[in-house]
């Protein structure tokens, strides 16, 4: 066994170096020398990098830290004013028995048309509807008009059974035939098929022979 004459710690026999203190073993020098790496390799061994500071840890709040305090709002009781094209907002009246209020609709004028059958002297009231047949009816066929011409022989005088028919759009009428035999004059002149003619108060309508003068009459009706 070799005796470490640095550490005396014991190393087996033909051992270089210190296996604990790198001493060198061999040397001639009675107290030996003390070893060194950098004499093992050719090259020398780089130093370690810098590495640089772990980042700061975000701390977050607890909930026992005081909590900043919020600004109070003051709010005005002062009303809004109100411009001329807007008028201040009034709520709809609330019943006490929660029953909902039935809204009331716009008023606006119609014009109520009736016709006056010049052969007969007989006074025609128009049915309030979109579209009204005026014609002649007939025991063959269901679909009758909404004005029946038959009791001022419209037979005899060349009505058509779907001789001319009436549309309202809006506070307008308009006349159109519907390819009428005898077809349809309004003061005397002819209609195209299928073209709608304003009709206004006086006029005379010519279906066939039998002639009908236009009589408007304003009321008020709900929309």
């Amino acid at each position: 066994m070799i005796v470490c004459p640095h550490c005396k710690t014991e190393q087996m026999n033909g051992t270089m170096f210190c296996s604990e203190c790198g001493w060198d073993l061999q040397t001639a020098a009675p107290n030996g020398r003390e070893f060194d790496l950098g004499e093992l390799f050719s090259t020398p061994i780089p130093p370690l990098p810098v590495l640089p500071p772990p980042p700061t840890p975000i701390t977050r709040r607890s909930a026992t830290s005081p909590k900043k305090p919020i600004p109070e709002v003051k709010v005005s009781n002062t009303a809004l004013p109100t411009t001329p094209d807007q008028p201040a907002y009034t709520p709809s009246p609330v019943p006490a028995n929660n029953t909902p209020v039935k809204a009331v609709s716009q008023q606006r004028w119609q014009p109520a048309l009736s016709f006056m059958v010049l052969n007969t002297g007989r006074l025609v009231e128009c049915p309030k509807i979109e579209k009204v047949i005026i014609g002649r009816s007939d025991p063959t066929l269901i679909d009758l008009p909404d004005i029946d011409l038959n009791p001022d022989k419209a037979t005899e005088l060349g009505v058509s059974r779907r001789h001319a028919s009436i549309n309202f759009r809006g506070e307008q009428v308009f006349l159109s035939d519907l390819g009428s035999t005898n077809r349809t004059f309004i003061n005397r002149k002819p209609l195209k098929r299928g073209q709608p003619y304003e009709l206004h108060n006086g006029d005379e309508i010519r279906l066939g022979n039998i002639i009908l003068k236009v009589i408007f009459s304003e009321e008020l009706s709900l929309g």
